[in-house]
């Protein structure tokens, strides 16, 4: 069953043949079309030619509604009654002021084209003919007819139809004056190509990206390893400049000897009575001459009040200096006993005692002695007296505490990466002496002074050397070490020939070396199955993974290859 009227709403992006198939395929025998403003539609006007024919020959009859001025236009140039459905008239022309300016026209000799007015009733249109420079404008007049005629069919179209009256410069100016400039024709096709060369462009430099930019591949390799381990001797020789890779030697260095005293106190078990002499240090000048002085040991010293005391063994008191004609006196320190047991002899510092044996002599003034620190020990009595027990518990503390104050200031003299290890440094006591109480208290003092020689070395000099061994035994190909260990036994040294014998440990895990720039080469171009067959020295396995999805192969350029190592 026909039907008398069908609208249909047109999309912006459908074609001129869509929409020729929605005309064939209504059952109206009239139809509406409502085209958008900016549809595709109304980029050509051979699309309403081709709508007005194919219409035609359905035997269908089109309006066209729309509010793009440029589609109404087309329209009707094609034969189509147009109208815009806000305005207030059917007609759907373009409404402007009862008075606009003249406008000069871009047209030839400066003449605008008639427009051609609608007919009635099949009433041929009259083609363009040129006239006159002046505008000719659309005024809509709104006439209303009396309300007590009935109009007829062609008073009513002649209501709805817009007027034409050429209107001069010199006339009143419009309330309202709306002139829209529209792209040629010849231009909107050219935009059409603008648009497809702009397109082809974009995806020539999509498909550049995908296929020369972004392609990536990441790439794992498993390089060989060899374990190898050292268990044995090397030497470290102070007199060596460098690695001895045939005789596992490496530089050495001695260091010291030091020296340090020090006096501690320790509880005793037993009592005992008795007397005791003090002890303690005298220093002895020569202010008498450049020639040096020996004293025998029990060589008396006299203090300021008559006290005597003695020096405990020989010593040599070194001559004077001249230096610039001038005499400085010359010293040397060492241990002395009071003459007799008692307290009264536990003195404190003393500027100068005089030598009885030089009295009478010039040497007498030349050649004196003084006490820095107070004396001790000195009683007659009861007191406590260590048991053997005591004393050796005592000797091995004081020799453990000067060890290990030696040792830090040994280490302390050492380079940064330079290492000591146990039986690389001598240890001796020089003397020792051991003061019993002077009656007061529970304890006794035992006083010592140590010395120490140490050798040292380099540890990482010590690996390169045995890198070097494992490399030389396992291949040169393996160049990396990895999961290094290493150990030492106690060394046995001897300072006199600057050697010392250092038993060691090592384990290594060496690595084959890798050479990038020559795999990425190798693998440039390379697909995932065949990078499994591919033999490169110092590599296990080769695995790869490639970005974006769709890449299937190793793009070319290094930048483009990321290579690590397992």
């Amino acid at each position: 069953m026909k039907i008398k009227m069908q609208k249909i709403n047109i999309g912006p992006a459908d074609s001129a043949a869509k929409v020729t198939e929605e005309i064939i395929s209504s059952v109206a025998e009239e139809v509406v079309l409502r085209v958008p403003k900016f549809s595709r539609l109304g980029e050509e006007a051979e699309n309403f030619e081709l709508l007005k024919r194919e219409a035609d020959a359905a035997g269908k009859k089109i309006f066209i509604e729309s509010v793009d001025d440029d589609v109404l236009e087309m329209a009707e140039k094609s034969g189509i009654e147009g109208r815009n459905p806000v305005l207030r008239f059917g007609s759907g022309k373009r409404r402007v002021s009862d008075i606009t300016p003249s406008v000069y026209s871009t047209y030839p000799a400066g003449r605008l084209p008639k427009e051609t007015e609608a007919k009635e009733d099949g009433e041929p249109e009259k083609k363009p003919e040129e006239q006159p420079a002046i505008l000719h404008l659309r005024v809509e007049k709104e006439e209303k007819p009396p309300a007590s005629e009935v109009l007829s069919a062609a008073e009513k179209r002649k209501f709805e139809r817009e007027e034409k009256i050429p209107i001069h410069v010199e006339e009143a100016a419009p309330e309202t004056i709306s002139v829209k400039w529209r792209l040629p024709e010849i231009f909107r096709k050219r935009r059409i190509v603008y648009f497809a060369g702009a397109a082809i462009i974009f995806l020539a430099a999509a498909a550049y990206l995908a296929l020369t930019v972004l392609p990536r591949a990441a790439v794992s390799v498993v390089l060989k390893k060899a374990d190898w381990s050292y268990d044995g001797i090397v030497a470290v020789d102070k007199n060596a400049a460098e690695n001895d890779l045939d005789k596992m030697k490496i530089p050495g260095q001695t260091f010291g000897p030091l020296t340090k005293n020090a006096t501690m106190s320790f509880p005793a078990s037993l009592k005992k009575s008795g007397e005791q002499k003090a002890k303690g240090k005298i220093k002895i000048f020569n202010a008498f001459g450049p020639n040096a002085q020996t004293l025998v040991a029990t060589t008396r010293f006299e203090a300021p009040d008559g006290k005597i005391f003695r020096i405990d063994e020989k010593v040599t008191v070194p001559g004077a200096k001249v230096v610039d004609g001038r005499m400085t006196t010359s010293s040397v320190e060492v241990s002395i006993t009071a003459d007799k047991p008692g307290t009264e002899y536990n003195i404190g510092s003393v500027e100068k005692l005089t030598v009885p044996g030089f009295k009478g002599t010039p040497k007498y003034d030349g050649f004196y002695g003084a006490i820095e620190e107070s004396l001790s020990g000195g009683f007659v009595g009861e007191t406590a007296a260590p048991s053997e027990q005591d004393l050796s518990d005592a000797k091995s503390k004081m020799a453990q505490v000067l060890r290990d104050n030696l040792s830090a200031e040994l280490v302390g003299q050492m380079p940064e990466g330079f290492k000591t290890v146990d039986g690389g440094s001598v240890f001796k006591i020089l003397r020792e002496n051991i003061i019993i109480g002077n009656g007061q208290g529970e304890n006794f003092s035992v006083f010592a002074e140590g010395e120490m020689s140490g050798f040292a070395f380099s540890e990482q000099t010590l690996r390169d050397l045995l890198v070097a061994k494992g490399r030389k035994e396992s291949g040169d190909g393996f160049l990396n070490p990895k999961n290094v260990d290493l150990s030492y036994a106690p060394a046995s040294s001897d300072f006199s020939a600057g050697v010392m014998s250092l038993p060691v440990k090592f384990g290594v895990s060496l690595e084959s070396g890798l050479d990038q720039e020559a795999f990425k080469g190798l693998i440039s171009g390379k697909k995932e199955g065949e990078l499994g067959g591919l033999s490169f020295p110092g590599i296990e396995k080769i695995t790869v993974s490639f970005w974006p999805f769709w890449v299937r192969e190793v793009p070319s350029g290094a930048a483009r290859v990321k290579v690590s190592a397992e």
